[in-house]
């Protein structure tokens, strides 16, 4: 390549950003930087909570329960006069229920934990001083 000096025509402008803007992974014209002050104006405060996601949880604790249920109703010696299916499934819901209790009480527990009532941040410990 020589060292001779090239035309204005032949350098980027806006113009030929914006024509090869349409071409896929082609070159796009650098955005302005705010300064420090612009972004401190435009700002805005948002919290992050880390809280479990209820239905998901209790979710999970129903088929877990559901399964161990099934599954002692289908292993375990069958003392009664009905089928095994049929005690397979009573322990299957009732298992489901506790499974569902349990998991309730236990992501009620980390939601919380989570957040500190006071001032909307998170605790430090998983005990809040206002609760003892």
């Amino acid at each position: 390549m020589s060292d001779a000096p090239v035309p204005n025509d032949a350098l980027p402008n806006d113009e030929t950003f914006s024509k090869a803007a349409d071409v896929r992974g082609a070159p796009k014209p650098p955005r302005p930087v705010p300064d420090i002050d612009e972004l401190e104006r435009d700002a805005i405060l948002a919290t992050f909570r880390r809280a479990p996601r209820l239905g998901r949880v209790i979710g999970t604790g129903v088929s877990f329960g559901a399964g161990l249920g099934l599954a002692l109703g289908f292993l375990l010696p069958n003392s009664t006069g009905v089928y095994r299916g049929t005690v397979a499934v009573l322990l299957g819901l009732g298992f489901a229920l506790i499974g569902g209790l349990t998991a309730g009480a236990i992501a009620t527990r980390m939601d919380r934990a989570s957040v500190d009532d006071r001032d909307g941040r998170p605790s430090s410990s998983p005990t809040d001083e206002h609760d003892a």
